[in-house]
C-alpha cells in the first residue's frame, strides 16, 4: 500500500481530476511523484498505459509502486515545456533544435506504439505543461485524459496552447513556429488544411475557457500562421 503520510510532501502539481504531489522519503533525498486517483478504474488504466509506453522506450516516468488508487513514479527534475519556452522568449533566444526533434520523436513513438496505434488513442490534454525537459530531451507526463481520436487534433491543440500563452501570438512565437515547421516538416508531413481547421477549433475552445476571442483578435497573425503550416 502507498500512504502519503509515509512521505514528506514538497509541492503539489496542478491536475484537473486527481491529486499529484512531489514527495521525499524520510532522508529527504529520494524524490518521487505520487498521483492519487479519484477512482480505481482510471488508476488501473494509467498504470497499464505508463508501463506499456515505458517498455516501448518512450520517455515517460518509471513506475515504482502502485495500488488501487495511487501510482508512485519517478520524478523528472526539469522544467515544463511551457516554462522552457517562456524562458527562451524572455531571453529572445531560439528553441533548441535538440528539444524540437526530441518532442517530435517522442510524439511519433507515442502514436505508433501498440498502446496508442491499435486503439487510435490521442492524449487530448495537450497542455505543454504535460511535457518536461531534461538534458535537452522531452518527457511526456499525465495520461489521464487519453481517448480515441485523430492525431492532428493533438498536434493542433499543442500549437494552440503554444500560441496563446502570454504574450499571445507574439512575433517570437510566430518566428519560432516557422523555425519548428521547417525543422521537422520533411520528417513529419502536415496536412495544412486539416491542421488549420483543427487549430481554429482549439482556439475557439481555449477562447471560451479563458473568455477570449483568439480567432477575431488575432486574424492577421493567424493568416501568417496558416501560411507557415502550409510550407
Amino acid at each position: 500500500m502507498i500512504h502519503i503520510k509515509d512521505f514528506t510532501v514538497i509541492r503539489s502539481f496542478k491536475s484537473r481530476q486527481n491529486r499529484v504531489e512531489l514527495v521525499s522519503d524520510s532522508t529527504g533525498r529520494d524524490l518521487s511523484v505520487i498521483k492519487q486517483f479519484s477512482d480505481t478504474k482510471h488508476c488501473r488504466l494509467e498504470t497499464a498505459l505508463l508501463g506499456q509506453l515505458y517498455a516501448f522506450g518512450i520517455h515517460v516516468p518509471a513506475i515504482y509502486k502502485t495500488d488501487s488508487r495511487f501510482i508512485r513514479m519517478a520524478y523528472i527534475d526539469g522544467p515544463t515545456l511551457c516554462d522552457y519556452l517562456n524562458e527562451q522568449e524572455l531571453a529572445n533566444a531560439p528553441v533548441a533544435d535538440d528539444i524540437v526533434l526530441s518532442l517530435a520523436e517522442q510524439l511519433d513513438m507515442l502514436y505508433s506504439s501498440p498502446s496508442f496505434h491499435e486503439r487510435h488513442l490521442i492524449r487530448e490534454d495537450v497542455n505543454l505543461r504535460n511535457c518536461l525537459v531534461l538534458n535537452k530531451q522531452v518527457y511526456l507526463v499525465d495520461f489521464e485524459s487519453v481517448r480515441p481520436g485523430r492525431i492532428i487534433s493533438d498536434i493542433s491543440g499543442m500549437i494552440a496552447f503554444y500560441l496563446t500563452y502570454d504574450p499571445v501570438f507574439s512575433d517570437w512565437k510566430i518566428a519560432e513556429l516557422r523555425h519548428i515547421r521547417l525543422l521537422i516538416g520533411n520528417r513529419y508531413p502536415i496536412n495544412a488544411a486539416s491542421m488549420t481547421d483543427e487549430l481554429d477549433h482549439w482556439l475557439k475552445i481555449l477562447g471560451e475557457r479563458r473568455k477570449k476571442n483568439y480567432l477575431q483578435d488575432n486574424a492577421g497573425s493567424l493568416a501568417l500562421i496558416r501560411e507557415i503550416l502550409a510550407i
